[in-house]
């Protein structure tokens, strides 16, 4: 008996449901890869709700209590500690596919706009000349400053020099000791517009050390390098995963104890990452990037 899968399918239809989920209209005619971009270049700059570590710019930390912002420094400050959803202070554009976050996709650095007033046509904040600027990994946020936005100041070193003065560990894996000097030597407004016509400068000398972009960076295309790497990576592990299934079909099979006339297989988003999933049992066979590994040298 053979058992019917389509992986790709599957993954496009959850795609289109998450993607529709978010307010998104989306063109049933898009490829998986095309719609597989989409949906991680809107993941990539969503921050997650959990529960972090706050660190301050000691530099910034006395100002906060006289700050006019004050209120809306502290709200974005316990969200953060308590896993709060952050996302609504971002540029109401983040839903849009086609804008990307220079400062994020190359440093790692959000900003917030500093308000608690809903903005009348979406789900956003306000949107306010007056930024908060963080630095955020899985476990730590670091909020290095506000700042008025105004020209070449997404692009300013600042933000890694505050890194580089406070907190040397948090980007000390970018370090690159056997770099000197970078060149050529550009303002921020120069970067800038390096970032905005796609190019990425892909390290950065601050004080007296070289660093890489602790984002890595972006393409010309104007995606972050990050995420064409995940696109990549994943459109191949679904390709492996499906001739896995169709070559090896049996042993997947008695691994799990199912009965083939009984199964029924798909691709779904699951709460941490993609699943390969038996819907009759309910049993979750493989999380990605995982491959099943056989023992017969035959089956590869």
């Amino acid at each position: 008996m053979k058992v019917k899968i389509n992986f790709e399918r599957d993954l496009k239809q959850e795609l289109h449901f998450a993607i529709k989920s978010l307010g998104i209209k989306i063109s049933k005619e898009k490829k998986l890869s095309e719609i597989l971009l989409d949906y991680l270049t809107i993941h990539k700059k969503f921050i997650s709700a959990k529960k972090r570590t706050v660190l301050i710019n000691p530099d910034f930390e006395p100002k906060i209590n006289t700050h006019k912002k004050r209120r809306e420094i502290e709200l974005i400050k316990e969200y953060l500690i308590q896993g709060a959803n952050v996302n609504k202070f971002q540029s109401k554009r983040l839903i849009q596919t086609k804008f990307h976050d220079h400062l994020l996709y190359a440093w790692n650095i959000y900003h917030l706009h500093l308000s608690t007033k809903k903005d009348k046509k979406s789900n956003f904040v306000e949107q306010v000349n007056e930024l908060l600027f963080v630095y955020i990994t899985d476990d730590k946020a670091i909020l290095l400053d506000v700042v008025r936005h105004y020209k070449g100041i997404f692009a300013s070193p600042k933000w890694l020099e505050i890194l580089h003065d406070y907190f040397p560990d948090t980007i000390k894996g970018y370090k690159d000791s056997s770099i000197k000097d970078v060149y050529p030597k550009v303002s921020n407004t120069e970067r800038q517009i390096f970032w905005d016509k796609g190019y990425t400068i892909g390290m950065t000398k601050i004080r007296d050390s070289v660093y890489h972009s602790p984002g890595c960076g972006r393409t010309t295309s104007g995606h972050s390098m990050i995420v064409i790497k995940s696109l990549n990576e994943i459109l191949r592990w679904i390709h492996t995963i499906q001739n896995q299934f169709e070559n090896n079909i049996q042993e997947i099979i008695g691994a799990f104890n199912l009965k083939i006339e009984k199964t029924k297989f798909c691709l779904r988003i699951g709460m941490m990452t993609l699943e390969i999933f038996e819907i009759n049992t309910e049993t979750v066979l493989l999380e990605y990037p995982s491959i099943f590994q056989f023992t017969s040298e035959n089956n590869n």
